[in-house]
């Protein structure tokens, strides 16, 4: 369960940085570019520390992280929709099939 509530952080962190960045920054564009690399920070942090508890958390920051790298190459965008979480479902899906077969 803590796993769970932990990647659940990790995902609120991850899609709301821009709004997170922007309340605290109060307009400040310095201060928005200094609190965006300490989310993503701390979001790292997170999947680090908890690595060893179950790989639920790896999967999900991995499967983040494939998919803001196809978005921001291949599609060119900066927002986040509805086809994004779909995405890093089917990735985190994927891993976990790819795993238990490799287990087999």
């Amino acid at each position: 369960m803590k796993n769970i509530v932990l990647g659940i952080i990790i995902l609120l962190l991850y899609f709301g940085n821009y709004h997170i960045s922007m309340f605290l920054s109060n307009g400040n564009n310095d201060l928005f570019w200094n609190i965006k690399p300490a989310i993503y920070s701390l979001i790292i942090l997170i999947a680090i520390k908890y690595k060893e508890n179950s790989n639920f958390i790896e999967k999900l920051f991995i499967s983040m992280v494939m998919n803001n790298i196809y978005v921001l190459i291949f599609k060119d965008e900066t927002t986040y929709t509805l086809n994004d979480l779909w995405m890093i479902g089917i990735f985190f899906v994927a891993q976990y099939i790819g795993k238990k077969k490799k287990d087999e």
